[in-house]
């Protein structure tokens, strides 16, 4: 009988997955799956990773957005370098960067003035999903524009605010 019970439960936990049980902050490029911290409204969007040390190998963080639009993204208040791709709604890679870290806001200087000389990232077409991962980690696994990305677009969408 306790066979029986352990195929039922593994049987009830596969059909779980297949029926959109699945993290969405789960993602997998080139063969490796990241854990990513999910970042859907203007409030986390707005933090992002600002004051985050250290980026662990398989995380960081993924933005969702209502709708596929041109985005761009600035090093504010980050200390650490990180990789950053725009991602389409299907799951391809429209465009990377390596993101450096820029000095902090200087005693005197204007919140305006600090915001005014941040380096922009604009992604060049519309992307729907911004990804923020370890610096490096487009050169190590040869990350380019038409890379797939395996992600849970609807749920993620159906996230974004």
């Amino acid at each position: 009988m306790p066979r029986t019970v352990t195929l039922i439960v593994l049987a009830l936990t596969a059909l779980l997955a297949a029926c959109g049980g699945s993290d969405p902050g789960r993602i997998e490029i080139k063969g490796e799956v990241f854990n990513l911290t999910i970042s859907a409204d203007d409030a986390t969007r707005a933090r992002g990773l600002g004051g985050v040390a250290e980026i662990p190998e398989h995380g960081g963080m993924i933005f969702a957005f209502r709708s596929p639009e041109p985005q761009g993204f600035w090093m504010r208040d980050c200390i650490t370098d990180m990789d950053i791709l725009y991602v389409d709604p299907q799951g391809f890679v429209v465009s990377a960067y390596t993101m450096v870290a820029e000095a902090p806001r200087a005693e005197g200087e204007s919140e305006q003035a600090y915001f005014n000389r941040l380096r922009r990232y604009p992604s060049g077409k519309p992307a729907q999903f911004v990804i923020e991962l370890k610096a490096r980690t487009i050169d190590r696994l040869g990350i380019v524009p038409g890379t797939k990305v395996t992600l849970d677009a609807k749920a993620l969408k159906d996230l974004a605010k």
